[in-house]
C-alpha cells in the first residue's frame, strides 16, 4: 500500500542515524515517485 510505504519512509527519515541510511537507500528504487522523493529528501537531511 502506497500510504503505508510513504509513512514508513517518512518515519525512518525522522528516526535518522546510521541505521536509517540503508533503509532509505533501498527506498530510492520504489515504484512510487512519492516514496522515492521522501527517501531522497531524508537522505539529504542525514548527510547535512
Amino acid at each position: 500500500n502506497i500510504r503505508v510505504r510513504t509513512s514508513a519512509t517518512r518515519a525512518v527519515g525522522m528516526m535518522g542515524g546510521a541505521r536509517a541510511f540503508p533503509l532509505l537507500l533501498s527506498k530510492l528504487e520504489d515504484s512510487q515517485e512519492v516514496v522515492r522523493t521522501y527517501a531522497a529528501g531524508n537522505i539529504i537531511k542525514l548527510m547535512k
